[in-house]
C-alpha cells in the first residue's frame, strides 16, 4: 500500500493524494446506503473495465481471519447483469456464491440484505463485527461481504464510492483521490479495508513516528474518545515493547457501540485497522474488555498478518481454506496478550496465572479428546462447528505459555517464545511465507531441536500437557486437585449451563461419584425433586456446601430422550488445577522464572 489516508470526515482533513494504481480499474463499485433503512439493503452497482471478458462472478466463501463459512452470497438480492451492448443478461446461479452469463458481463446492479439480519437461520458467521450492517446512523461495511469478484482478475485495482447521508462521515484506510473514490490496489487490500461510516467521532495519537486513529460510533450523546486514547495507547506501548514489532504508518481502531444484538461481543483484524463491536449499554464492561481485545488484535498484524504459513497466504476465497495451524495464529496470539501484559508490568504473576488457570479449565472440559492439530484441520461447515474455534483460545494460549517456559529450559533462560516468533518473522517477512509443514522444524531451529519433540506429542497427538512439571521449572508449583478450604462437600459434578435453555450440563464427574451412574453430557431437570438451572443453581445447591459429607441427594437427568433418577452423597469438596506461588526456588528455578517474566 502506497498511501494510508483518513479523508471525507468532518472532523480531520488530510491532504488527498493520488494513489498509485492504475487509473483505469478492473471494478469500480459504487455503495448506496438509503437515509431510510428500514430494508437493511446496501444498494450495489459493480461497473467492469471495457476490456474485461468475465462471464462468472462470485462472492467470498471464506475470509482470511474469520476461519468460518461465509458465503456472502446468500445475502445478495435481486441481481441484474448487463452485457458488453447495455442488454440484460440471463444471469445462471451456480451456486451459493457464483453467478454466471452467457456473455461477457459489463455491469451489475444487486442488493445486498445486511449480514446481521442473516440470509438464514444457519448463518455460520458472526456479522455485527465481519459482516456488513446498516442502522439509522452508521454502517460498517465489510467490503468482501458486498462486492463481488473474478477469481482470476484478483490483482486487479478497484475502486469504491460511497454515497450515503451527507450528514455522515466516512472511516476507511483506502487511499482516496480528490473526486472521492477510495482506490485499493488489488481484491485483496479491498477486502482487507474496512469502512465505517456514520455520525462519528474521531481521535488520534502518535507513537514511535506512526499514527494511530480511533472512530467510534456510539448512539449517546458521549464520544467516550477520551476514555478510549489512553487504553489504546498503552495497548500500542505493550505490543512494541514486547514484539519490537507495530504495524503500518497509520492504523485505525473502528469501535462500534450498539444497541442492538446486546449480546455480541467480537472484534475482527485486518492489516492497517481492526474493527469492534461492544453492547451500548454496557460501555463500561467493554472498556474492561477493550485492553485485552486490541492487543490480540494488534498482535494478529503480526502473525498471521505478516508471519503466516502457505495456507494463508495463498487463500482461495471461493472455497473452504482449512488452516493446519490455528493453534499457532491464535492460541500464541492469545498467550502474547497476557504475556506482553505481565512483561510490561500492566499485570502480575498472580494475575497471568489466573488467566492460565481458566483457560486450562476450558481447555480439559470443552475438548479433552481432541488434538490441537486435528481441532486445527476441523472444516467449520455449521454453527456447532464453528464453536469448535473456541479452544484456540484456550488450550491454545495453554500450550503457547508451556511452549515457551520449554523454551526457556531448553535454552537456559536465553531464548523464549517470542525471541522465536522475532527470528521466524526476520526469515519469513510479509512478503513471503513457510510452509505449513515445515512449522514444527522451524520453531525448533529458532530456539532448541528438542522442541520439535514437544510440538509433536501436545500439538500433533494429544499426550496429557505437562502442566505440573513445566510450572515447577519456574518455581510454580501446579496441583491437579486438593481440598478446597472454602466449602466443606459438594455434588462432584462439572456443570455447564446450556446458552439456549439454561439447562445444566454435566462435563465432568469425580471419581469418587461414577459409581452413582451419572454421565457425561446428562442434562439436570430436577435437585431433590426441585427444577434446577442456571438462574437457581446456587439457591438449591449452596446450602450443601455446609453439610458433612455423605450427605444424599437425588437429581433427575434426561440422557437421550430418557429421564432417569439418580441417587448420590456428597463428597469432601475439591478445587481443581490451582496454582501456588512464593516457594523458595532453587537458583535454576530463579534463573528460568526471571528470564520468563522478561520479553
Amino acid at each position: 500500500m502506497h498511501a494510508f489516508l483518513f479523508s471525507q470526515f468532518f472532523f480531520c482533513s488530510p491532504p488527498l493524494v493520488t494513489p498509485s494504481v492504475n487509473p483505469s480499474p478492473f471494478s469500480t463499485f459504487t455503495i448506496s446506503i438509503s437515509p431510510d433503512i428500514s430494508d437493511s439493503l446496501f444498494y450495489i452497482s459493480a461497473q467492469f473495465s471495457p476490456e474485461c471478458t468475465v462471464k462468472r462472478i462470485d462472492f467470498v466463501k471464506q475470509v482470511p481471519g474469520t476461519y468460518c463459512v461465509m458465503d456472502a452470497g446468500r445475502s445478495v438480492r435481486e441481481i441484474t447483469a448487463f452485457g458488453k451492448q447495455k442488454q440484460v443478461l440471463q444471469l445462471n446461479r451456480t451456486g451459493h456464491n457464483t453467478w454466471t452469463a452467457p456473455e461477457p458481463i459489463d455491469s451489475l446492479h444487486y442488493s445486498v440484505l445486511e449480514s446481521i439480519q442473516g440470509p438464514d437461520e444457519d448463518s455460520l458467521f458472526n456479522p455485527v463485527y465481519s459482516g456488513a450492517t446498516v442502522a439509522k446512523d452508521h454502517a460498517l461495511i465489510n467490503p468482501y461481504m458486498v462486492c463481488c469478484f473474478s477469481k482470476h482478475h484478483l490483482l486487479k485495482p478497484a475502486v469504491i464510492t460511497i454515497h450515503c447521508p451527507p450528514d455522515w462521515s466516512i472511516a476507511t484506510m483506502l487511499p482516496q483521490d480528490s473526486s472521492g473514490r477510495f482506490y485499493a490496489e488489488n481484491f485483496m487490500q479491498l477486502f482487507d479495508s474496512p469502512i465505517l461510516t456514520g455520525k462519528l467521532s474521531h481521535g488520534a495519537f502518535r507513537y514511535r513516528k506512526r499514527t494511530f486513529h480511533i472512530y467510534t460510533y456510539h448512539p449517546g450523546p458521549k464520544s467516550l474518545i477520551s476514555d478510549l486514547l489512553p487504553l489504546l495507547r498503552a495497548a500500542v506501548r505493550d505490543m512494541h515493547a514486547f514484539s519490537d514489532f507495530l504495524p503500518t504508518p497509520a492504523y485505525a481502531f473502528f469501535i462500534t457501540y450498539n444497541k442492538e444484538h446486546v449480546n455480541r461481543i467480537g472484534a475482527l483484524e485486518h492489516n492497517t485497522s481492526s474493527c469492534y463491536w461492544f453492547p451500548e449499554e454496557n460501555s463500561k464492561k467493554a472498556a474492561t474488555y477493550l485492553p485485552f481485545i486490541a492487543r490480540h488484535e494488534l498482535f494478529h498484524t503480526l502473525i498471521p498478518l505478516s508471519l503466516k504459513g502457505n495456507r494463508v497466504s495463498t487463500f482461495d476465497y471461493t472455497s473452504l481454506n482449512p488452516v493446519e495451524h490455528l493453534w499457532f495464529y491464535e492460541g500464541i496470539t492469545e498467550w502474547a496478550v497476557f504475556k506482553m501484559m505481565l512483561t510490561e508490568g500492566s499485570i502480575s504473576t498472580k494475575d497471568f496465572i489466573l488467566e492460565f488457570r481458566e483457560k486450562l479449565l476450558r481447555a480439559l472440559y470443552d475438548t479433552p479428546d481432541s488434538s490441537l492439530m486435528l481441532l486445527s484441520t476441523l472444516t467449520v461447515e455449521s454453527n456447532a462447528a464453528q464453536r469448535s474455534l473456541m479452544p484456540f483460545y484456550s488450550k491454545g494460549m495453554v500450550l503457547a505459555t508451556l511452549l515457551d517456559i520449554e523454551i526457556r529450559d531448553q535454552t537456559n533462560g536465553k531464548t523464549g517464545l517470542m525471541d522465536v516468533l522475532t527470528r521466524m518473522h526476520k526469515a519469513y517477512p510479509a512478503s513471503s511465507h513457510f510452509f505449513d509443514s515445515d512449522l514444527f522444524t522451524i520453531i525448533s531451529r529458532f530456539s532448541s531441536p528438542g522442541i520439535h519433540q514437544f510440538l509433536t506429542d501436545y500439538v500433533q497427538e494429544n499426550k496429557s500437557l505437562p502442566v505440573e512439571t513445566t510450572f515447577r521449572k519456574i518455581g510454580i508449583r501446579y496441583f491437579p486437585s486438593r481440598q478446597n478450604p472454602y466449602v466443606q462437600t459438594d455434588p462432584g459434578l462439572l456443570l455447564k449451563a446450556d446458552n439456549t435453555t439454561g439447562r445444566l450440563i454435566i462435563k465432568g464427574i469425580h471419581p469418587l461419584v461414577t459409581q452413582f451412574g451419572f454421565q457425561k453430557d446428562d442434562t439436570l431437570q430436577t435437585f431433590n425433586g426441585k427444577e434446577i438451572t442456571k438462574s437457581n443453581l446456587d439457591t438449591l445447591l449452596g446450602p450443601l456446601e455446609t453439610l458433612a459429607p455423605g450427605t444424599p441427594y437425588k437429581m433427575k437427568v434426561v440422557r437421550k430422550n430418557e429421564e432417569l433418577t439418580i441417587s448420590a452423597t456428597t463428597i469432601f469438596a475439591t478445587v481443581n488445577h490451582t496454582f501456588e506461588t512464593g516457594a523458595p526456588l532453587s537458583p535454576r528455578q530463579r534463573m528460568l522464572y526471571t528470564a520468563w517474566k522478561t520479553r
